[in-house]
């Protein structure tokens, strides 16, 4: 692509004996629509790390050299190829070496591009220090330690990290109103036109792909292009590499420009948004998805609003934007379809973000690493990992990064010695990778885990017949049946966990369904060091409340309350009270299910999840409803609900329920306990993800065995079945 350059090259300092991937800053004048915009370099004092406890606390030692940058603004035009002119555009900051090799040519570097919704001009001090960074802490997340530079953008790709080990980094704004340099009113107008098809459309992955191609053909860059980010930066890597795959086999795509786009490190990104963040097994999410769309909508497709600017975690659903309909919104959603994708994968998920995207990166794993997908099929590479500690600060690591650097010289970097100057170079990383976690030690403030990978797994399986896989291969799901006729340790408001052996005796057990308080729980104690490591399934045979035990029955939305409605006190602990009073007749029950360790002493084990440390290490959800499984996605240790079925219950019937808990890896000691918890709303609060549009009221009744009266059929044997190994653990614990 040609640049329109202005005024003279200033004289630049060459240093003869300088590494050619040294950048050697010089000054041009790139014309950008009526904007000039100027590469120039970056002083270093601007690179910093930062603390979410501390925002002031600063260390030199993690600091990046940030004058290695050059950077420069382009506008890139695009084809509209779906007919929106909206998308005509699309607007990037590029970082890249401009100095020269050995031979006086220009270097060719390969390029990494990050795709941003929250604008490619905000630096740290955006989203840090300011904006996001304030919110998050105002609700007591952590956003953890971040190693930075001045120049790196919300969860893309830090150039002053990739520009010294011989890389260019685009940072892409994904087109958008905003993007687009908008005024209010246009934005509103386009909004209220429907013209801006929203952040993940076609008209956007389009638009985008259109423009990586451009870059790619830039005569800087070695024709070898690859997709970095995280989160929303992840996901848009999972529709423009289907995008490419299905332009390249229609033919809209030739061959060569097809070849350019070679690899995608999607780190923690959701790959299904019905099942991953809007409906948790088919019960709305009402926080977090309102907070994010309602944010893209009222800024106009830019992701930070003003500092000051004020938006709430928590229950404020923008019904003028969203359409509920029988208690779930009314989302249109764009299609994944991984089995496309065909360019090699790194693809990190994590334990630490429940609710969002730990279930669609182990989900996309086992399509991609199936028969059908085209990256298994054609061998194209897929290597996967896993952690357990807080999003940012870990993707923002230099671990973290020198683990993609290692994917990306697989498939971008030939190894030459022009290109590969000495000490840049770094192996690829192992093809599977996943962190045993052990738990948050209060002392140390250090999440204890050990790492399970190619290069220890022999050693840790020892004779089990175990292998390395995701998830592990040789590994079936225990039972642990659920025991309602036996205390555990004499306290009757606990019951057992039986290993292996269901329970004969008919018994069931009730809670208060819109009783925040109210809940039953399971335990089992551990004899030996075991792992629980893959996907948990709980089976759940369960009932409605009867008329005659609850008369008062209504579905809609729900708030916390201390008092009921004619404001006497329930008298034991806050309930969930309908809003707006509509009485209907129960036909469904929304059941929430949690698995929690303690340790030998009796005290609660917590874990990261969401930017906060949580008592719970995993989770699950249903609305029973809606408990028709989709026989296409679901595999025998992951049941996945087809949320285009809705059954009504019917009062007096018992239900089987497959209750899909989201994967987990997590080691117990001799002496230690696992507890299963079951209730009607929330196990744990977290400010960013609530369930507030519940169906629930009543006592719900979950059987361990039994019959009722309108079905006598016996031994209604509920079960958890978890997925344990026993495993050396090698070279002791990692923090």
């Amino acid at each position: 692509m040609k640049k329109q350059k202005k005024s003279e090259k200033l004289e630049i300092e060459a240093n003869p004996e300088a590494n050619p991937f040294t950048p050697i800053v010089e000054k041009m004048y790139i014309t950008i629509g009526n904007d000039q915009s100027v590469i120039t370099p970056f002083d270093d004092t601007q690179a910093f790390v930062t603390s979410a406890s501390d925002p002031e606390a600063t260390s030199p030692n993690k600091w990046y050299p940030a004058n290695i940058v050059a950077r420069y603004g382009e506008k890139i035009p695009v084809k509209a190829l779906y007919g929106n002119e909206l998308y005509k555009n699309v607007y990037a900051n590029i970082y890249r070496p401009v100095g020269k090799d050995d031979l006086g040519r220009k270097i060719k570097v390969p390029l990494i591009i990050s795709v941003t919704d929250y604008n490619k001009d905000v630096g740290p001090d955006g989203y840090l220090w300011t904006g996001r960074g304030p919110k998050f802490r105002s609700v007591g997340t952590n956003l953890g330690d971040l190693t930075v530079s001045s120049e790196a953008n919300f969860e893309a790709a830090d150039p002053a990290y990739w520009l010294k080990y011989g890389y260019a980094v685009a940072i892409l704004d994904s087109p958008s109103p905003h993007a687009n340099n908008k005024t209010t009113k246009e934005i509103v107008e386009e909004i209220a036109e429907d013209r801006y098809t929203g952040p993940f459309s076609l008209d956007v992955v389009s638009a985008l792909g259109q423009a990586i191609i451009e870059l790619a053909n830039e005569d800087w860059c070695n024709g070898h292009v690859g997709l970095q980010g995280v989160s929303y930066l992840g996901i848009m890597q999972w529709h423009i590499a289907r995008w490419f795959a299905d332009n390249a086999e229609s033919g809209s795509l030739s061959n060569d420009d097809a070849s350019l786009f070679k690899a995608i490190n999607v780190w923690e990104g959701l790959s299904d948004y019905e099942h991953n963040v809007a409906y948790h097994g088919a019960i709305p999410e009402t926080s977090f998805i309102y907070d994010w769309l309602g944010m893209k909508n009222r800024s106009g497709g830019h992701g930070f609003l003003p500092f000051g600017t004020p938006v709430k975690f928590g229950v404020e659903p923008y019904e003028d934007e969203l359409t509920m309909t029988n208690h779930r919104p009314d989302y249109e959603f764009e299609n994944f379809d991984l089995k496309q994708i065909k360019v090699p994968v790194l693809n990190v998920a994590t334990w630490s973000n429940q609710g969002l995207h730990s279930r669609g990166n182990f989900m996309a794993h086992r399509i991609l690493s199936n028969e059908g997908s085209k990256v298994y099929d054609n061998n194209l590479g897929l290597y996967f990992h896993t952690h357990g500690l807080e999003e940012w600060s870990t993707s923002s690591s230099d671990a973290a990064r020198d683990i993609q650097r290692g994917f990306f010289n697989q498939y971008l970097m030939p190894k030459t010695p022009t290109i590969d100057p000495d000490g840049y170079w770094t192996a690829a990383p192992p093809k599977v990778s996943i962190d045993v976690l052990k738990g948050y030690n209060e002392e140390t403030k250090k999440l204890e885990y050990w790492t399970l990978n190619d290069d220890n797994a022999d050693e840790a399986f020892g004779s089990t017949g175990v292998e390395l896989a995701w998830p592990l291969r040789g590994v079936e799901g225990t039972p642990f049946y659920l025991d309602g006729t036996n205390q555990y340790d004499d306290d009757p408001t606990i019951c057992m966990l039986q290993k292996y052996t269901p329970i004969k005796q008919d018994v069931h057990k009730e809670y208060v369904s819109n009783n925040v308080n109210d809940e039953i729980k399971f335990r089992f104690d551990f004899e030996n060091t075991q792992q629980i490591i893959g996907h948990p399934v709980l089976t759940l045979y369960a009932q409605i409340p009867l008329e005659q035990d609850e008369p008062y029955m209504y579905n809609s939305k729900w708030e916390y309350s201390e008092k009921h409605e004619d404001g006497t006190d329930p008298g034991d602990g806050r309930y969930l009270e309908d809003r707006a009073h509509t009485r209907q007749p129960v036909d469904d029950m929304d059941i929430f299910v949690a698995l929690r360790k303690i340790d030998a002493q009796g005290n609660v084990v917590r874990f990261w999840n969401q930017l906060a440390l949580a008592d719970i290490f995993t989770r699950g959800w249903i609305r029973a409803g809606y408990r028709e499984l989709d026989e296409k996605s679901s595999y025998p240790d992951f049941p996945v609900l087809d949320y285009t079925v809705r059954q009504a219950l019917d009062q007096g019937t018992i239900y089987e329920l497959q209750i899909e808990l989201l994967p987990i890896a997590v080691q117990f000691e001799p002496g230690e306990t696992l507890e299963l918890i079951i209730k009607g709303s929330s196990v744990i609060e977290e400010p960013q993800f609530r369930h507030l549009e519940l169906v629930n009221v009543g006592k719900h009744r979950i059987y361990t065995s039994g019959s009722s009266e309108s079905d006598k059929r016996s031994h209604y044997n509920s079960c958890l079945r978890l997925p344990i190994v026993r495993l050396s653990e090698p070279g002791g614990t990692s923090v």
